[in-house]
């Protein structure tokens, strides 16, 4: 029969036909490299061993219960370098995400969904090498990443998120590395934010929520205020805008919580002081 030996590089690579003795020989050999590997925690060179193993005898009772159980270790190691990219990643540290999806990728190297991760973790670390600062820049950079890591429901507000800070701060040539990155993956979502020349986003939506205010468009005022706040949200003005849409679709005491807010925020307001006294 053929059966696989280990030579080299490709330990499956080449084929010879073997004696039974040959053969049980080949598979103590696989057995105890199996086993090294997996004392040292290469989970998936362990099972690769083991399932050649059931190419050699099929009637092997121990490979497939040790198969299972080092998927399951495979998985607790997945899941806790994963944790370390997401930590390290979330904290603006993208040399150390980058680091551990290295690592993640020595646990499951042909997975595909880690294999997109780590391209782009790769092209964030590229534009920004990493970004700790905790500055409206530096938080604003952050949530952009966040969102264009795992994209959701809040992607378009990542987009928003990373066009604000290049508003705040143009000489900033990593920002624009980054918008380039979305571009070239989400083209159509980044040509749907609408942008006013000379006026920052924040600008831009606090005057179309005046403008749907004014409409009478209320619901389209609280989106704009709401899409502000998510920027700054400590946005005095936005607030107050926010609580006067509310006000007038009758939902008061959601106005006035609102107002308060805004309030406290900027107590010096006699506006605010008219509100809140109704």
């Amino acid at each position: 029969m053929l059966i696989p030996i280990i030579t080299g590089a490709n330990v499956f690579a080449q084929e010879k036909v073997l004696s039974e003795k040959e053969k049980q020989s080949l598979i103590k050999a696989y057995y105890d490299t199996a086993i090294r590997s997996f004392q040292a925690n290469d989970f998936s060179k362990a099972i690769s061993y083991w399932e050649q193993i059931l190419k050699l005898d099929p009637t092997q009772v121990q490979p497939p219960k040790l198969i299972e159980f080092a998927k399951q270790k495979l998985m607790e190691k997945y899941s806790k370098v994963l944790k370390s990219v997401e930590e390290s990643y979330n904290a603006g540290r993208y040399t150390d995400a980058l680091s551990n999806m290295k690592t993640a990728l020595e646990t499951s190297p042909n997975n595909t969904e880690l294999k997109k991760l780590y391209g782009k973790i790769r092209k964030i670390q590229e534009a920004f090498g990493d970004e700790t600062a905790q500055t409206k820049n530096g938080k604003l950079i952050r949530f952009a990443v966040r969102e264009y890591i795992k994209p959701s429901a809040k992607f378009k507000t990542a987009l928003h998120s990373i066009i604000y800070a290049g508003q705040l701060n143009p000489s900033d040539g990593r920002i624009e590395k980054f918008v380039n990155v979305i571009e070239e993956e989400y083209p159509n979502q980044l040509k749907a934010v609408e942008v006013v020349p000379g006026m920052t986003l924040v600008e831009q939506k606090l005057v179309a929520s005046l403008n749907y205010i004014y409409d009478a468009k209320y619901d389209r005022a609280i989106v704009e205020c709401n899409s502000v706040l998510e920027l700054e949200p400590s946005n005095a003005m936005a607030m107050k805008r926010l609580g006067s849409a509310y006000y007038a679709l009758n939902k008061k005491s959601k106005a006035i919580q609102v107002w308060r807010e805004a309030f406290k925020l900027n107590p010096k307001d006699d506006e605010l002081k008219s509100f809140l006294s109704q």
